[in-house]
């Protein structure tokens, strides 16, 4: 599964310890599908989470919008072009503002 357990602060900054974590398991040997399975669904399954972890009618769900496509190259994560969290969509710029 992926998810990283450093500590927000702690030579990392927010998500970007994920994305990296996306690469490596790449570099391992994984698809780019596999490396997002193990950050959503199969995360989700891991803790015995139903309503979380993919897109689905009736499910919970924050998503992030990208510009490119990470299932051609998973570095396409950083590429974001907006988040839905809570209903409400905000562009990157908003975030990293705040």
């Amino acid at each position: 599964m992926a998810g990283t357990d450093t500590p927000g602060g702690f030579y990392t900054f927010p998500g970007m310890g994920l994305h990296r974590e996306l690469e490596i398991l790449v570099e391992i040997g994984l698809t780019e599908s596999e490396a997002l399975q193990a950050a959503t669904i199969k995360a989700a399954r891991s803790i015995h989470l139903e309503d979380v972890g993919s897109i689905n009618e009736g499910k919970i769900a924050d998503l992030l919008l990208l510009n490119s496509n990470p299932i051609e190259d998973i570095k396409h994560t950083k590429d974001i072009h907006s988040i839905i969290k809570g209903g409400k969509q905000y562009r990157q710029e908003e975030i990293l503002r705040k």
